[in-house]
């Protein structure tokens, strides 16, 4: 029901008085009254009326006009509170926004910055995997995360650089090694972790770098050091680490910074392995047994067993050799020689290392390129990074191929391993039986380039007067054309390269040295000559000459070898076997110095066993088998404990080489099976 307004009930009392005429509603008429009196009685009502009416007539129109008044107000006030969208209602009101500011969806938005309304009103704005949207001054754009970089439209990870000197287990001639790696895309630098364990628990330094290389700011303690590297990008650094390597640092900082040589460390823990070659079991099938470092020495069995792949008479192991890290991996790899396998065609396997240690299948398996009876795998070496590129390379010797003329074969390291094509190959200069590849050996660094270098042995040619061929390493790899040829000093028969290797840096001038044996010199006494390194190559004059004596120590450099530095005096050691009657061989160490090699031997060491032991055939340096930070040196004694052998560990201390063993591991094969008959532990340092 409406309630009656003011007005509404103001007219319905002035038409009221007018009801009695109809007779509606239940009224009653009146009583008639006589004509006489009808006259006065109109006089006095018209009075009455008029009196009455204007009364009437006053209080309508005060009625009427308060009413228009109030109604007219109530129209007023109502235009002043009501928008002027009042009326047919089209939507959500629309607010009125400050400066810089728009209305969207019923709200105020900067266009500016908006994620929801960047630029104009409901244009969003979205990021790629791993990005962060953001709206700049009214265009959609976006940030990548923490460990990202903005690459075109996208957001890519910031990826660890690939190491590439000095390589895993290398020998370096600064105490503030230069580090080189290679940046991975996109990136600008690296953050690089110096420490003193493979967990990097104990880091020694830190360094944010720009580019590609740097050297620590302080000296680093003799011994291994672990490294690894993370990508950076501005200040922004990946979290991702590279592959741990390691080096070893000597006692001193030579004038050239470089690296060279490789210690055996399959499993990467620091601490050099030992492997030995079992040629002759079971008619020469063959083995090759690790013996890992304990800490204090060798373990006394072996924690892998390699057997040979290619039946009787491959001779598998006549030749192992530590071949570095030729994947890049941070761990050692092993190569070991089969080289009568196939009739003489010959082989060589690769056997990767890993945190778990060497594994017991080949990772990669070179067949020789001459027919049978080239005897390829007769020699295999390790010689460093000969190319640059951060992976080690091998090299394999053919002796007998093309009518005993011989050839060599360097086969290239890569991310996916050891190559099977070689990159360098070379055959005898000599001609028929030279024997060209009888031994080769990593040079090391001799002319401190940063490439390493090659040594390949002819000890057979000019009817055995012997020769050694230096071919140089380079961005492009190694040099085809030998850059150094030294032939024997002492004539025909002498058999100078006989043996052939790295002598590390003996006078610790920065350049690698060389030593070749000719065991055949003067009745069989033998010689061990010493050549010098040098910025302009290897020199083809001795430095130094050591000569045997026939009968007491004779064969004087039928096995000879650079043992590092063994009393961490910052000079390489050297170590030459001779063979007595009646002491079944000895081992005499010779000092480096300032100077040059030491003549005189600074140590003797008389085989353990006694009369045809043979030991010190072979020797070898062991790397650092203890983590003393001093290198070590092993030996064996091949027809020691009834012809089954021996092999010794001799530890370095700050006083020299020990001439007791700290170690020994006598053969667990039968007698004759050749134990001991080669080792790889270290060479060049």
């Amino acid at each position: 029901m409406t309630r009656p307004t003011q007005l509404h009930r103001l007219l319905l009392g002035a038409i009221a008085p007018l009801a009695w005429l109809s007779g509606c509603d239940g009224a009653s008429a009146p009583a008639q009254v006589p004509a006489a009196d009808a006259t006065a009685d109109a006089t006095a009502d018209a009075t009455a009326d008029a009196t009455a009416d204007a009364t009437a007539d006053a209080t309508a129109d005060v009625g009427f006009d308060v009413a228009v008044d109030v109604a007219a107000d109530v129209r007023a006030d109502v235009g002043v509170d009501v928008p002027v969208d009042r009326g047919v209602d089209t939507g959500p009101d629309v607010p009125a926004c400050g400066a810089g500011l728009a209305s969207c969806g019923g709200a105020c938005v900067d266009l500016g910055s908006s994620l929801v309304h960047c630029g104009s009103c409901d244009r969003g704005c979205s990021a790629p995997l791993h990005g962060v949207a953001a709206c700049v001054a009214g265009a959609c754009d976006f940030t990548c995360e923490p460990t990202y970089f903005r690459s075109g439209a996208g957001c890519v990870r910031i990826e660890p650089p690939r190491l590439v000197a000095p390589l895993t287990s290398a020998l370096v001639t600064s105490r503030r090694p230069r580090l080189r790696w290679s940046l991975s895309a996109g990136t600008d630098g690296a953050v690089v972790e110096l420490c003193a364990d493979r967990a990097c628990a104990t880091v020694l330094g830190s360094y944010e770098v720009t580019g590609a290389s740097t050297n620590p700011t302080v000296d680093l303690p003799p011994g291994v050091v672990f490294w690894r590297a993370r990508g950076r990008v501005g200040s922004a650094a990946g979290t991702i680490h590279s592959p741990v390597w390691s080096f070893f640092v000597g006692a001193r900082s030579a004038p050239v910074d470089t690296s060279w040589g490789t210690a055996f460390d399959p499993d990467g823990d620091g601490r050099s392995d030992l492997a030995v070659g079992v040629p002759s079991r079971e008619m020469s099938t063959g083995r090759v047994l690790i013996y890992p470092s304990t800490g204090a020495g060798y373990a006394a069995t072996p924690s892998v067993t390699l057997d040979g792949r290619d039946g009787v008479n491959a001779v598998y192991g006549h030749a192992v050799a530590s071949a570095g890290d030729v994947n890049g991996d941070g761990y050692v790899d092993l190569a070991v020689g089969a080289y009568r396998a196939s009739s003489g065609i010959g082989r060589v396997y690769l056997y990767a290392g890993s945190s778990g240690g060497l594994g017991s299948t080949p990772a990669t398996t070179l067949s020789g390129r001459d027919g049978a009876d080239g005897d390829f795998g007769v020699a295999v070496a390790g010689v460093g990074d000969v190319n640059g590129d951060g992976y080690g390379d091998v090299v394999s010797g053919a002796s007998t191929a093309s009518r005993l003329t011989g050839r060599a074969y360097a086969y290239l390291g890569s991310a996916a391993g050891l190559s099977t094509t070689p990159a360098s190959a070379w055959t005898g200069p000599d001609g028929a039986g030279g024997l060209f590849g009888n031994a080769v050996a990593g040079a090391g660094d001799v002319n401190g380039d940063g490439y390493a270098d090659v040594l390949v042995a002819a000890a057979s040619a000019l009817t055995a007067t012997g020769r050694v061929y230096l071919y140089l390493g380079s961005a492009t790899g190694l040099s085809t054309a030998a850059a150094t040829v030294l032939t024997g000093p002492d004539g025909t028969l002498s058999n100078f390269g006989v043996s052939v290797g790295s002598a590390g840096d003996v006078n610790g001038d920065g350049y690698a040295d060389v030593v070749v044996g000719a065991d055949r010199v003067g009745s069989f006494a033998g010689r061990v000559y010493l050549y010098l390194g040098g910025a302009s190559g290897l020199s083809t004059t001795a430095s130094a000459t050591l000569t045997g004596v026939t009968g007491t120590d004779g064969n004087l450099g039928a096995s000879v070898a650079g043992v590092g530095d063994l009393n961490r005096d910052g000079y390489a050691e050297l170590a030459a076997y001779s063979y007595s009657a009646t002491l079944g061989g000895r081992v005499r160490v010779y000092a480096g110095s300032a100077a040059g090699l030491v003549t005189t031997s600074s140590t003797l060491i008389a085989g353990p066993d006694g009369a045809m032991s043979v030991f010190g055939a072979p020797l070898c340096g062991a790397g650092d088998v203890n983590g003393d930070g001093i290198a070590d040196m092993v030996a064996t004694a091949s027809q020691a404990a009834s012809r089954a052998g021996r092999v010794y560990l001799f530890p370095g201390s700050a006083t020299g080489v020990t001439a007791t063993p700290s170690s020994t591991i006598t053969s667990p094969e039968a007698a004759g099976a050749g134990f001991g008959s080669v080792l790889a532990g270290a060479s060049g340092r």
